[in-house]
């Protein structure tokens, strides 16, 4: 059971005493059973950790005070981005938990011809709560960002400067005591993405292991519904600069490939 809890540091400098709320504040009190005094853990989302401890606690939200504000490093220091067709029900919850965990920095549902499901706005407020959730529990520091849905021409245009995440929180200063380890944060990208086609049909398709990757240079990877991507959607994302690759010989379904391709990428990251 997670002892850690998402706190979004929405002022500046950050105080000293802070007030949780909601989910966290419910799962704190009623599950955790946190009393006035206890020591409790804290992350922002934007790759801080906060030591505090509790001061008050009332029916429905506790009040803590912040003694230690630092830097948690990324759990992979490349930027890996996957654009998937959602597959349906709790294969979603699934797919979107283990990317968390293997240090995916965004999440980009792509809408194809053979798409299942339409992620709207309630599709993806679903899908942040269940980041937080599994950001708490591999204790990652940084949410994974879950992207509005998008089309395939969309996709091959997408401003990836624009859509990374916003380093205000991480740069801003204040008087608690704050440890450098590394930088937590997403840069802005400074060269194009790899871009990769999950794609196990056709002769053209290599293996992922025998992808290049440039050291650090971020990372994208297209991945279809059930029944892959048609023939014009491959050439669309081909002429885009897109590589097709396979995952072996099988044909994975589409959670099965995507937690694939993320944890191959990192493995690399470890490895290197």
């Amino acid at each position: 059971m997670s002892d850690r809890f998402f706190w979004p540091a929405a002022e500046h400098p950050i105080p000293t005493s802070i007030q949780i709320d909601g989910d966290q504040a419910h799962h704190a009190i009623q599950v955790m059973r946190y009393r006035v005094g206890d020591p409790i853990v804290l992350f922002d989302g934007m790759g801080f950790e906060y030591q505090a401890e509790v001061e008050s606690i009332q029916k429905k939200s506790l009040n803590a005070r912040i003694t230690l504000r630092q830097q948690v490093p990324p759990m992979v220091d490349r930027q890996i981005s996957i654009a998937v067709s959602f597959p349906k029900g709790d294969r979603q919850r699934f797919m979107i938990e283990k990317l968390v965990e293997l240090g995916v920095c965004q999440v980009i549902p792509l809408k194809t011809k053979r798409s299942v499901v339409e992620i709207k706005a309630n599709g993806i407020l679903r899908a942040e709560k269940w980041v937080i959730e599994a950001c708490k529990q591999c204790r990652r520091a940084d949410l994974m960002r879950i992207h509005t849905e998008i089309n395939l021409d969309q996709l091959v245009q997408l401003d990836w400067r624009a859509s990374q995440t916003d380093k205000q929180a991480a740069e801003a200063t204040d008087s608690l005591q704050t440890t450098t380890q590394t930088s937590a944060t997403l840069p802005p990208i400074k060269m194009p993405p790899i871009k990769i086609l999950a794609h196990p049909y056709g002769d053209s398709s290599v293996s992922i292991a025998d992808q290049p990757l440039a050291a650090n240079q971020p990372v994208l990877i297209a991945i279809g519904p059930e029944g892959g991507f048609d023939e014009e959607e491959v050439y669309r994302l081909r002429e885009g600069g897109f590589k097709t690759t396979t995952f072996g010989r099988g044909i994975l379904r589409t959670e099965t490939a995507a937690i694939a391709a993320a944890a191959w990428i990192s493995l690399i990251e470890v490895k290197n």
